[in-house]
């Protein structure tokens, strides 16, 4: 057996080690072949001895600086060691010689090796999440070699990250078509139909992965939200217990949140406050379970327990400014009627994100049951902004609040009243009190205090224990009397 055919037999059996021990004679023997520095270079590569291999590959160039795959070989070296600059550099290098070799022999370059050049420097743009340049040059190597299924995964990952998922879905399918047994452009697809809110395509895609791959705790735990979202609480539940029996998930990684979010929904308040408590003991810390156990004790009316785990919440991580831990304990306080603490909390992230009509509409709500309210006039300002501020993005019940909350500013109760009608058919389910307390203001406006009344009277007793209503009540029942 020649010493070509040595090496590549020991390459293909996966012994590097033997393999450089193979070598490392012949390098002795030839200390100016650049090309067995380069092998070798490789080969401590798939071991992982970075130091020797970095050794290796600049003497190669050294000798021989000329050649463009020693200087791909180098910048594959640097992404694997993340050392991005230095990768980007060697990679330009590697492209501008191997355009300025190709021209000197006056040979025609082959499509596969600027294909090459062109995916590994898309990669590195990726890694440092530079993703237009990531894109043109995953297209570039895409043109070169439609059929190469890593090039269109890369072009299709970076389109996804670009927001172009579509058309990402596309590029997925083309993957998954070219490697059957990959699970992982089809759960991206999934990602991506998740994104535009196709929920029942996402579902379709993340159940074709976890069929081919079971272990992929993802593909449960985005199955499980998608059809949570989709109103399939039970279905959503039974995946839940497939993944405990099998024990598919860590407890840590369990959709705790998702499976306390069903379990609500399907009227059963306890197992989701239970099931929640069990991710907390894994994870005291955690930011989104935290998060969940507030938005479930708001649904349930506890508005001073939620905002007890808001503040605990936000004084564990006093570096990152959590605006969603903000503002649901600025809506806590403000329906437990501790209005200049919520004011504080809502002005303050109207200021960090003056572009966020929700934040702006609550500010104005809250500071509206203030007595200085109409001598606020920075508020009232920030409130003429939200307007301008709503999108496509913005749900239907901001949308219409924002509106009620204009006719009101405007002194237009009926108007208003007809958009909080409307906003009933919208409004989660644990706001819906608060409507009715705006209905009762609109009334109010339009001198009907029977039907103020009739309607603070059904906000309280959606909560009782909410202290805005009951001193709004008293003013109602003083207003009859009088």
């Amino acid at each position: 057996m020649t010493f070509n055919e040595h090496s590549k037999t020991l390459k293909q059996q996966k012994k590097y080690k033997e393999a450089i021990s193979h070598l490392t004679p012949e390098i002795e023997k030839s200390p100016n072949n650049a090309h067995l520095y380069y092998q070798r270079c490789k080969l401590h590569l798939k071991n992982s001895y970075y130091k020797q291999a970095n050794d290796d590959i600049s003497i190669a160039i050294e000798l021989s600086p000329d050649k463009w795959i020693y200087h791909y070989q180098k910048a594959c070296l640097y992404q694997t060691t993340q050392q991005h600059s230095q990768g980007l550099k060697e990679i330009n290098k590697a492209l501008d010689t191997f355009k300025q070799t190709m021209s000197k022999i006056v040979h025609k370059q082959t499509n596969k090796d600027m294909c090459k050049i062109y995916r590994l420097r898309a990669s590195i743009h990726y890694d440092t999440e530079n993703f237009l340049n990531a894109y043109k040059d995953f297209k570039k190597a895409f043109r070169l070699s439609q059929n190469n299924p890593k090039v269109i995964y890369g072009f299709a990952q970076s389109l996804r990250k670009r927001g172009k998922f579509l058309k990402a879905t596309q590029y997925y399918n083309k993957v998954s078509e070219l490697e059957k047994g990959n699970h992982m452009p089809i759960f991206y697809r999934g990602i991506c139909f998740y994104k535009l809110e196709r929920f029942d395509k996402a579902i379709e895609s993340f159940k074709q992965t976890v069929e081919i791959n079971p272990y992929y705790f993802y593909a449960w735990h985005n199955l499980i939200s998608c059809l949570n979202k989709m109103g399939n609480f039970n279905e959503a539940l039974h995946y839940s217990e497939h993944v405990r029996e099998f024990r598919l998930l860590k407890e840590s990684n369990y959709p705790f949140g998702e499976v306390s979010g069903c379990y609500f929904s399907l009227g059963q308040s306890q197992k989701a406050i239970t099931n929640i408590n069990n991710h907390l003991k894994y994870r005291p810390n955690s930011f989104s379970g935290n998060c969940k156990k507030v938005e479930i004790l708001m649904k349930q009316l506890l508005f001073t327990d939620a905002a007890k785990i808001c503040k605990r919440i936000k004084n564990k991580y006093p570096n990152n400014n959590h605006f969603k831990v903000l503002y649901l304990r600025g809506l806590c306080n403000m329906y437990n009627g501790k209005l200049k603490e919520a004011q504080n909390e809502l002005y303050f992230l109207v200021q960090k994100q003056p572009e966020n009509p929700q934040y702006i509409n609550s500010l104005h709500e809250c500071t509206r049951e203030l007595p200085n309210f109409k001598s606020n006039s920075k508020i009232s300002a920030k409130f003429e902004h939200a307007q301008r501020c709503i999108n496509n993005k913005t749900p239907m019940h901001i949308k219409l609040q924002i509106s009620a909350n204009i006719y009101l500013e405007n002194n237009q109760p009926e108007l208003a009243r007809k958009k909080l009608q409307k906003l009933l058919i919208y409004i989660p389910n644990c706001q819906e009190f608060w409507v009715c307390y705006l209905l009762s203001k609109c009334f109010l406006l339009e001198k009907n205090v029977l039907q103020s009344l009739n309607f603070c009277k059904k906000a309280i007793l959606l909560a009782p224990q909410c202290t805005l209503f009951n001193n709004h009540l008293k003013f109602l029942q003083k207003s009859l009397n009088n």
